[in-house]
This record gives C-alpha cells, sequence and structure tokens, in this order.
C-alpha cells in the first residue's frame, strides 16, 4: 500500500508545475535618451540625473529655473535632495552662470552638471560669483 501511496503521489507531483511554451519575443527595446528636462540633484548625497519627462524643450534657463526650484514632491519622497539653497534664482546670459551667493562645491556641480546637459556640443561654461568674479564649470560626471 505504501509503494502505490508513493507512486501516486509522485504522479501528482509530477503532474503539476507550468507547462513548456515556445520563448515569447517581443519588440526590440527602446534606445537613445529619454525625453524630457534633464538636472544634476542629490540622491544618497551623491550627485544623480534626474529626468522629467513631462517638461521638454526648456533650454538652459528653464533648466536653471527647475534647479533653483529643487527636487519635486515626487522626487523629494524618493529621497532626492540638491545643496542649492532654497528659493535660489540662477541667470544664464553669454555663456555664463550668475549666482546671487557663494555655493558649496556640491551645489556649484549640480548647476555645471544641469548646463553642460542643457547647452549642445562643448560649449565652455562660466560661472559668475556675488562678487563678480569668474570661473570655468566642469562637471564632475562628464566623460
Amino acid at each position: 500500500m505504501r509503494r502505490v501511496f508513493l507512486a501516486l503521489l509522485l504522479f501528482l507531483v509530477a503532474g503539476c508545475g507550468v507547462r513548456s511554451t515556445a520563448p515569447i519575443t517581443g519588440d526590440d527595446a527602446p534606445t537613445g535618451e529619454t525625453a524630457g528636462l534633464r538636472l544634476y540633484l542629490l540622491f544618497g548625497g551623491e550627485m544623480t540625473l534626474v529626468v522629467r519627462p513631462e517638461t521638454t524643450d526648456a533650454g538652459v534657463l528653464g533648466a536653471l529655473k527647475a534647479l533653483g526650484l529643487g527636487p519635486t514632491a515626487d522626487e523629494s519622497a524618493q529621497g532626492v535632495t540638491t545643496a542649492i539653497p532654497p528659493g535660489t534664482t540662477l541667470a544664464y546670459a553669454d555663456g555664463a552662470v550668475s549666482v546671487p551667493e557663494t555655493l558649496s562645491a556640491p551645489a556649484v556641480d549640480q548647476i555645471a552638471c544641469t548646463v553642460m546637459v542643457a547647452v549642445p556640443g562643448d560649449t565652455v561654461i562660466a560661472l559668475v560669483g556675488p562678487d563678480g568674479s569668474r570661473r570655468r564649470l566642469t562637471c564632475s560626471k562628464a566623460g
């Protein structure tokens, strides 16, 4: 009887499961960059690229305005922060970003990287401080 029970149990277990099928193919994976406003913000203290797909073709001024406003509520809820003080107004003209106050190195890096992705080509961008001093912006995420 025990053998019959084990044989029946083995038959039932072997009959359970997913039946094999042929591979299911799909479309090709998407390629290229995600469209939208590209900003560099902070996640866990590290710079990270954030793409806001609902905003497109904002240009440098739009990117700087969004950067000055900081993370959205959804981004903040996910742990995204910024080193740029709230309400900071960033201006851009003639290849230079003007800042109203002295900013920390992470804040300047956020500005540099955001501008670098907003300006096409190898344009040289300068940072103009509150005292009128100029320096070339470089992005730590470049290359």
